[in-house]
């Protein structure tokens, strides 16, 4: 009976240094940060005309955001030119959100407006100053011919 006396607490002592070790934000895992998360993607206008001399067309995206470190770096637009070829992106770095947790971001862009009409995707991730990308959201751009003078 004396020798289990030592049971319980040394049973107790284990179990907390495994729930330490294991619990989110301690042990080996501290450091790595928490990848922000994208809703409500806005992107317009949905639709304009071609236009056969080239050009670009502005575009205003915005989405809500949540990221517990808050550090979003930058917003990543991905796209393929006219629809064909690689997948290309560029990076936006939003302004006035460093530190903030949730929110909104908005931002202008510009896309190509010379393309063969058709729809077009365009993809938007964040990520933050870490490297950790969001979940991805789509949004289209439908290109039609112009008609009338």
């Amino acid at each position: 009976m004396c020798e289990n006396k030592f049971f319980l607490p040394m049973t107790l002592a284990i179990g907390c240094c495994l729930f330490l070790a294991l619990a989110p934000g301690c042990g080996d895992d501290e450091g790595e940060g928490v990848a922000p998360s994208i809703s409500n993607l806005f992107f317009g206008p949905a639709s304009a005309s071609v236009l056969r001399q080239g050009g670009l067309l502005g575009v205003t995206v915005s989405m809500d955001y949540a990221d517990p470190d808050g550090d979003i770096a930058f917003v990543r637009m991905r796209s393929r030119f006219c629809g064909e070829g690689e997948l290309q992106h560029v990076d936006i770095a939003p302004g006035g959100i460093t530190g903030h947790q949730a929110g909104a971001i908005w931002i202008s862009a510009r896309v190509p407006r010379d393309c063969p009409a058709g729809t077009y995707l365009y993809e938007f991730s964040v990520f933050d100053q870490k490297g950790l990308e969001s979940n991805t959201l789509e949004a289209t751009l439908t290109l039609t011919t112009q008609t009338g003078p």
